[in-house]
């Protein structure tokens, strides 16, 4: 498949930004993960005290300044990963692909929209790692380990944060009160943490698999070659 200068520059272009946001991407993930194994510990300690009766004083700063430091990285992921996506699904469109089913703009801000957040996200990740690995497009849909995962992890720890966002808000708000025993309630953040950090392993896998897929060529041909 021949390939005008143009376009070629074009290509190598959208190569570079595709590999600079990946590294943007992957190293805040990096650091939220990091960020995340101390809240994991701290919440560990904190659920420990409960059941040993065992008092830890710096759960009580560290614990909230560790979230709030999670939230401000989360925010971060969120720019730098829709950044990255945007580009990624670019650089498939300008390979000349047929038989795409998102858009950039769709893929990178549907996680923004509700309902639709709920499934395009995936389903666009799905197909950008089976064309970008060079599968035509009958198999754009075709299961890809690492993108389940990272969306299971995902949906099942944001149902846990609502769950849990609704349960420390009904009261103030409402005067109803979720009785929940501190222990149990303890639980379910350390889980809902958890889970977080698989979702983020998972995806920061992806963004490096789907980036050296494109940057390898064997996914769009001579176009990125």
């Amino acid at each position: 498949m021949a390939v005008s200068e143009p376009r070629a520059n074009s290509s190598a272009a959208g190569l570079a930004s595709l590999s600079r946001r990946a590294t943007a991407a992957r190293a805040a993930i990096m650091t939220l993960l990091a960020v995340q194994t101390v809240l994991l510990l701290l919440l560990a300690l904190g659920l420990y005290s409960e059941f040993s009766l065992t008092f830890f004083d710096f759960t009580f700063w560290a614990t909230p300044m560790a979230r709030l430091l999670t939230y401000l990285l989360f925010a971060v992921c969120t720019i730098a990963v829709t950044l990255w996506i945007w580009r990624a699904h670019a650089n498939l469109h300008a390979a000349g692909l047929s038989g795409l089913n998102y858009s950039p703009g769709w893929a990178s801000l549907s996680i923004f929209v509700p309902v639709a957040n709920l499934a395009v996200p995936f389903l666009a990740m799905r197909e950008l790692y089976n064309r970008s690995h060079g599968e035509p497009e009958e198999l754009a849909g075709a299961s890809v380990d690492d993108a389940n995962s990272w969306w299971t992890a995902w949906v099942v720890a944001a149902l846990l944060n609502s769950y849990l966002l609704f349960a420390f808000t009904l009261g103030p708000v409402t005067g109803i009160h979720i009785v929940t025993p501190p222990t149990i309630l303890s639980g379910l953040i350390l889980f809902a943490a958890v889970i977080e950090w698989v979702a983020a392993f998972f995806l920061w896998r992806l963004i490096g698999t789907i980036t050296a897929a494109q940057k390898s060529g064997t996914g769009v041909g001579d176009t990125f070659a």
